[in-house]
């Protein structure tokens, strides 16, 4: 079976994700496999299917502990000062 590589924009098409949400997912880490040529970003597309099949899945929001990164320090949303 030959090696399929996709684009990012085919990617996220595939998962269902943004491109720049991949994109970050490249940077933090917890993303799909993706492979570099020279410069350019391609994915596996198998990779992909086995990515989304490793996700976990929740039947309920009850089932979700939240993010599994922890937030970012310093940021502030709304801030009120007096």
């Amino acid at each position: 079976m030959p090696t399929v590589l996709v684009t990012p924009a085919q990617a996220a098409d595939r998962v269902r994700l943004s491109r720049s949400t991949l994109a970050k997912l490249r940077c933090r880490g917890g993303g799909p496999p993706y492979v570099k040529l020279g410069a350019r970003v391609m994915y596996i597309a198998h990779e992909l299917d086995e990515w989304i099949g490793g996700q976990r899945v929740f039947r309920s929001t009850a089932e979700y502990d939240g993010p599994t990164e922890p937030a970012r320090q310093g940021a502030v949303r709304n801030k009120i000062t007096t």
